[in-house]
């Protein structure tokens, strides 16, 4: 090129442009991966040895191959998280000070969540639980893994209770008392069966499921029977209001979990404009969500006037338990990178050593490929078993796959790992899973607090996040990690 040409013109390289070619030349095919774990500084040395790096209240140590992923503590190992010791009555990073009693359930409705060892509530549930008993519009807000599903579930069937007690209201066909939207069928079903299990505890209460994945003909029938609680997808619900069998008449409570994906949706907006122009007076809305863009807020408010907000402390910050590994690839070119990426993450899988780990992807051809390194590693699947999940499969496939990595591992069965896109980020809780790999660092930081977000659930709070960037990320990565491990709020734009 021009640029390599020297002063002269004669055709000959700068001795700067030829020293560097020469350099390229003998290092082309040699990894560059820089590999460091962090944490949130202590007051003395702990496992991760002598601090290099600091800034603030986060500390990060470079490694050496299998060093990032040694040295874990016990409780803190993936899969081994310990629970929470905090004593009764006491706050800590996801219990709040209150029973739930406490914090406005009745006598019914706290004795049946304690049969399901719901003890104290968390931060965001005793935030939520009057306002939303009351039937006011309420935003609902806290960070991944939180309890926002029972935060407002639990106070919503308390709700229809009450109102069937002291009215006798009860489900017209075709015109359920709640709904409950949400963006994948996969949550759909992770909804109902929390509200099932709340049901069969002591509040009953008729529920059911509509989504893309049942037969339409039963989700009919099951609407003529009468629901009080409907859990749906945007589209299916669409759908049943285009085809009569679905009403709003008697509507009491509507739910939009994980809103600013479902507002996002503009296959949401022509039910969500039905839903407001035709809920019947005096029916609530409530939001819930576990990242929350300004924007949108500020949308809600103007949209909702007297919209009360039930936020949790952990609103945009990392689970304090979690550790982190950032594992920097480089390459001459970019099939290189590719290849580094690929040999980190076996080495990744293989150090962790978790029995349940899920791979989060931009694309499902970056999927694919994963799932193809993973099968040419080990062809026999005797250290691990890949399972695939995102939109190129059936929802059939999708199902299968996700109840085999829910499943209890068998003693010397392979690791499980779910190669997924962001699909498996919204909402779906993955108690089992001690390690979340970033294979390609998302491009927003509300897809970043939402991959996290899978493992530390609860009020145990342990795991492993391994973050995997190229030189050209590496910065914004660090940012992020400083500002959310430091108990910073990330700003979600």
């Amino acid at each position: 090129a021009a640029r390599d040409v020297a002063a002269g013109g004669d055709g000959t390289l700068t001795p700067r442009r030829a020293k560097r070619r020469e350099w390229w030349a003998s290092n082309r095919d040699k990894p560059r991966t820089r590999v460091s774990r962090w944490r949130e500084a202590e007051a003395e040395e702990d496992a991760y040895g002598p601090v290099e790096a600091q800034q603030g209240a986060v500390v990060e140590r470079l490694e050496s191959g299998a060093e990032a992923w040694a040295g874990l503590a016990p409780e803190a190992a993936p899969g081994g998280a310990a629970p929470d010791a905090a004593p009764f009555g006491a706050p800590s990073h996801f219990y709040s000070d209150a029973s739930f009693a406490e914090a406005g359930a009745s006598p019914a409705m706290a004795q049946a969540l304690a049969s399901l060892g719901f003890q104290r509530a968390s931060h965001v549930q005793r935030a939520a639980y009057a306002p939303v008993a009351a039937g006011r519009d309420t935003l609902v807000a806290d960070r991944t893994g939180s309890g926002k599903s029972l935060a407002f579930l639990a106070p919503l069937m308390e709700r229809l209770r009450a109102q069937e007690e002291a009215r006798g209201e009860k489900a017209r066909p075709g015109e359920p008392r709640a709904i409950v939207v949400v963006p994948t069928a996969e949550l759909a079903n992770q909804v109902l069966r929390v509200a099932r299990a709340v049901a069969r505890a002591g509040v009953p209460l008729r529920s059911a499921v509509a989504t893309g994945d049942h037969p339409w003909r039963t989700q009919r029938e099951a609407l003529e029977g009468g629901l009080d609680l409907l859990v749906c997808t945007p589209g299916r619900l669409a759908s049943h209001l285009d085809a009569g069998t679905l009403r709003l008449a008697s509507l009491a409570t509507i739910v939009l979990d994980e809103v600013d994906v479902l507002l996002a949706d503009p296959d949401f907006a022509a039910p969500w404009g039905a839903i407001k122009a035709g809920r019947p007076k005096g029916c609530s809305v409530v939001f819930a969500t576990a990242t929350l863009p300004a924007e949108l807020e500020a949308s809600l408010r103007r949209d909702f006037p007297g919209l009360e907000r039930a936020k949790g402390p952990g609103l945009h910050r990392a689970v304090p338990g979690v550790r982190h590994v950032l594992v920097e690839c480089g390459g001459a070119t970019a099939a290189a990178a590719e290849e580094e990426k690929l040999a980190a993450l076996l080495s990744a899988l293989e150090e962790a050593d978790c029995a349940r780990t899920v791979v989060f992807c931009n694309s499902v051809a970056e999927c694919r490929a994963v799932e193809n390194a993973l099968e040419r590693a080990d062809r026999r699947r005797t250290r691990h078993r890949a399972l695939p999940f995102h939109a190129g499969l059936t929802p059939a496939r999708r199902k299968a796959y996700l109840d085999e990595f829910h499943d209890r591992a068998r003693p010397g069965a392979p690791r499980l790992v779910l190669v997924a896109t962001d699909r498996a980020s919204r909402g779906i809780d993955f108690a089992g899973a001690g390690h979340a790999v970033l294979y390609s660092f998302p491009r927003r930081g509300d897809e970043w607090l939402r991959r996290v977000g899978r493992v530390g659930r609860g009020a145990q709070g342990a795991g492993l996040v391994t973050s995997f960037v190229l030189p050209y990320q590496a910065m914004r990565a660090r940012k992020m990690l400083h500002k959310t491990l430091g108990q910073e709020a990330l700003w979600i734009g």
